[in-house]
């Protein structure tokens, strides 16, 4: 008798405090919390990076930088990430100049 009165009293989905939510209660609240992130920005007044990047774009920060390459001066106007090997193979052309793995 025991046992059945086990087996009548909880199926085993039923959650016994409301705590936890259902799988439809879990998804309208992911939607709404992605947009939220969506709308957020232009609430606030920020702009992403995205945009940033738009607006400064490549090329803003570019610095002049002279080099002597087989006794020749070279003027280059580069990024200050790029790297000699970069500047040297893509900016001045000189393929000679391998990278190491």
């Amino acid at each position: 008798m025991q046992q059945e009165d086990l087996k009548n009293s909880f199926t085993p989905f039923e959650v016994n405090n409301k705590t936890s939510s259902t799988r439809r209660e879990f998804l309208g609240q992911l939607t709404m919390a992605g947009a939220g992130f969506t709308i957020a920005p232009a609430i606030t007044k920020k702009v992403p990076s995205e945009i940033k990047n738009l607006m400064n774009p490549p090329g803003a920060n570019n610095m002049n930088v002279s080099i002597i390459i087989n006794g020749k001066k070279r003027t280059l106007s580069i990024e200050p990430r790029v790297t000699l090997l970069d500047a040297l193979r893509e900016n001045l052309k000189l393929t000679g100049t391998k990278k190491r793995l």
